[in-house]
């Protein structure tokens, strides 16, 4: 099982449907190397919500 489906799994199994709005407020690094890379993480949440669901997040970009 890749993280991305393992992830989208366990999201599910927290009562994510694939009919409604996701909102994700998180850091990255809070996953600790577990989402594989961002785009797995986002793959995975796209996954669990659905054809018909909406994934909300928040994007900020690291000020130097």
């Amino acid at each position: 099982m890749t993280p991305t489906e393992r992830i989208a799994e366990e999201l599910v199994a927290l009562g994510v449907s694939g009919d409604g709005v996701l909102v994700v407020h998180t850091a990255f690094s809070s996953f600790g190397g577990r989402a594989g890379a961002p785009a797995d993480l986002i793959a995975a949440l796209r996954l669990a919500g659905g054809a018909r669901g909406t994934v909300v997040m928040r994007c900020m970009r690291r000020l130097r």
